[in-house]
């Protein structure tokens, strides 16, 4: 039998390995970064593109003692190196009692003890409740003393002892609260993140957690198929083709063809059944529940529906032929003379076109470019004066008499001396 005090050694042991084997990262407050994990210089190098950083470029001996706070004891890490490709590459060097230098080793097919990162986005420590503590990971990263957290960080805020977290965040510039998008890291969730919502939903049995990332028991452990949370109650949901049975908790085989009208037709899919247009030049209204079919003829006769009556587009006329009724399109072509010199006729409507040394105009009118020429050279500007127009103004005998003196003396006529065109004089008889 193992003595306790041996038993409980051993277990010390094993965990002091554990976390000396576990990948470690530390950030000091310049950050820089120091990553505890065997690699070669390209992976060192892609680990610090990938978290908005790059390979830790040394520039004095006063460095030195920075970058060693961030280590082990002992061991060897890379650096930036201005020849990648070269034979050495420089890296820092410490060993237990001898304190740290900067040697060059080959560059390529080697591992050493990690790597340095500069990183230039980067967020503070979270500032936690109190009474809480904050977990930090970096994916497969667990952090040791940190002053500040690369892009990509998750932080998770916990009571002392708690089983679940309070919150979690996601250093994305600033700290993101989950869930965020689930096309990030699954939005934080626990289980499955519904990018419908958005938000976390649990697998049938649990329940979401008030920190909305987490799944637990709760009061709709009874769901068939999952639940969510909904503000402060929870409420069994239902997979996809698939509604909420009586006392919302059962899931039973949704009825998708209740909702196809008379005019339409249930078809069976791989994920369920869907209503479809059963007449030719007809389409679904666009929506996420279409029930409505729509007349989109493209032909020269579209069918008419019976349920929705007939209600032909512009360019189509209504038809019946042994007592169906359809949409017909209009020639209007061959009906009148709609253009000039030729008409094409389409479904649902026609266009003009003139022949060569002609304009078309509104209304289908084709006008030779030459005379259109000619009708812009014989216009000329008339120095701001208005339109051409008619005047008339009627005066009685009176005051003609007395304007003309006797037929001695022009008419003056009232009027704008802005305004050119012919003048009407009308003489009251009074």
């Amino acid at each position: 039998m193992i003595p306790r005090m041996l038993l409980f050694s051993l277990l010390f042991l094993c965990g002091l390995q554990e976390a000396l084997l576990s990948p470690l990262v530390r950030c000091s407050k310049n950050a820089f970064c120091a990553f505890d994990v065997p690699v070669d210089l390209r992976g060192a190098k892609e680990t610090c593109e990938k978290y908005s950083g790059s390979l830790y470029q040394f520039n004095s001996k006063e460095e030195l003692g920075d970058l060693t706070t961030l280590t082990r004891l002992s061991g060897k890490y890379w650096l930036q190196s201005s020849d990648e490709t070269g034979p050495n590459c420089p890296v820092v060097s410490m060993m237990e009692g001898q304190g740290a230098t900067v040697v060059r080793v080959p560059c390529q097919d080697q591992k050493l003890d990690g790597f340095f990162c500069q990183m230039t986005e980067y967020c503070s420590p979270l500032n936690a409740s109190p009474g809480t503590a904050v977990n930090y990971t970096l994916e497969t990263f667990k952090f040791g003393y940190s002053e500040v957290f690369p892009l990509g960080t998750t932080a998770e805020e916990r009571k002392l002892g708690g089983k679940y977290p309070d919150s979690k965040h996601l250093c994305y510039d600033k700290w993101l609260k989950a869930p965020w998008k689930c096309e990030v890291m699954g939005g934080g969730c626990e289980h499955e993140c519904d990018s419908s919502v958005p938000g976390c939903v649990c697998p049938t049995g649990l329940v979401l957690h008030r920190n909305n990332v987490s799944c637990s028991t709760g009061p709709c452990t009874e769901c068939a198929q999952g639940s969510q949370r909904e503000g402060d109650s929870f409420q069994c949901k239902c997979n996809k083709g698939h509604d909420l049975g009586q006392g919302g908790k059962s899931s039973v085989e949704a009825d998708e063809c209740k909702a196809c009208t008379a005019d339409q037709m249930c078809v069976s899919t791989r994920e369920g059944h869907e209503c479809r247009c059963r007449f030719r030049g007809f389409v679904l209204e666009e929506g996420e529940y279409p029930t409505k079919c729509t007349l989109n003829c493209t032909e020269r006769d579209c069918r008419c529906s019976s349920s929705a009556g007939c209600e032909c587009l512009d360019g189509y006329v209504k038809d019946n032929v042994n007592g169906t009724d359809f949409c017909t399109d209009i020639d209007e072509c061959e009906a009148q003379r709609m253009c000039d010199h030729v008409c094409e006729n389409f479904f649902g409507g026609y266009r003009c076109r003139c022949r060569e040394g002609f304009q078309l105009r509104d209304n289908g009118k084709c006008v030779s470019l030459s005379e259109e020429q000619e009708e812009e050279d014989d216009v000329r500007p008339t120095l701001g004066l208005v339109p051409l127009q008619k005047l008339q103004f009627a005066i009685t005998l009176s005051e003609y008499l007395e304007a003309t003196n006797n037929n001695k003396a022009a008419v003056m006529l009232p009027h704008d001396d802005r305004t050119m065109g012919e003048c009407f004089l009308q003489i009251n008889m009074d």
